[in-house]
């Protein structure tokens, strides 16, 4: 909408030059010179200013238009931000396996039914290819675990979820000397995975996310990584949503 037009509304539904000229962050000379440049457009005159501000017929009329204009133009922009995947034809989103079942669901119950026309499509695999792939827009999004990415992605949490230690009661007893079940059942409510450094473990390779994600917990709390495997450690750290 012409800037004037703006400046018009305001005066009209303030009648008052410096109120109007306030809102619109503009000075009271501003708000004026726009106006009169509108009479002289139509030709017209919008406000008897003497001995108050009052709108002339003309004024009456153009106000009902200019509300007409801003309501028409607050529907285009409330459709084209609400609905504009709808002009899509398919959104491509790339997923680890082993996350689907978490994930997709209500993601993908969410998605449909905000946007029925638009194909959901999810391709499965690795998180670093699930990256490379997004990068060089070979798809639309990815969901994968927290973690450092190259600057073009944009990165959203979605939902942070918990750590998962696998290990035997055995190996509890072995290197929690004395451990009792009540120990047991208080260290099933949660734990510190920096109290288990001495308990050797199985990792992910060192080009997952997963693996950056325990070295950073690491660093962060100074202790070192552990030795010899003996049982599988399972992170899914926080999800995030990725793309371009």
């Amino acid at each position: 909408m012409d800037h004037r037009l703006k400046y018009f509304l305001l005066a009209a539904e303030e009648m008052n030059m410096r109120k109007a000229a306030e809102k619109a962050f503009i000075s009271p000379q501003g708000m004026s010179a726009a106006i009169k440049s509108l009479e002289r457009q139509y030709d017209t005159v919008l406000f008897i200013r003497s001995p108050k501000l009052i709108l002339t017929p003309q004024g009456e009329a153009l106000k009902n238009a200019v509300r007409q204009i801003k309501t028409i133009e607050d529907n285009v922009a409330a459709i084209l931000s609400e609905n504009n995947l709808d002009f899509c034809e398919k959104i491509t989103l790339g997923i680890l396996e082993s996350r689907y079942e978490i994930a997709i669901p209500d993601i993908a119950s969410a998605f449909l039914k905000q946007y029925p026309h638009v194909k959901l499509d999810m391709v499965s695999g690795y998180s670093r290819d699930l990256e490379y792939q997004t990068e060089k827009q070979q798809m639309d999004l990815f969901i994968g675990p927290d973690g450092r990415y190259p600057p073009n992605l944009t990165s959203i949490p979605l939902l942070d979820e918990k750590f998962a230690l696998l290990i035997t009661q055995n190996m509890l007893e072995k290197y929690f000397d004395g451990i009792t079940k009540a120990e047991i059942d208080t260290m099933k409510k949660g734990i510190e995975l920096k109290d288990f450094a001495h308990v050797p473990l199985i990792q992910y390779p060192n080009y997952t996310k997963f693996y950056h994600a325990i070295a950073r917990y690491e660093e962060e709390n100074r202790f070192h990584r552990w030795r010899t495997p003996c049982f599988l450690f399972r992170n899914y750290g926080r999800i995030h949503g990725l793309a371009l």
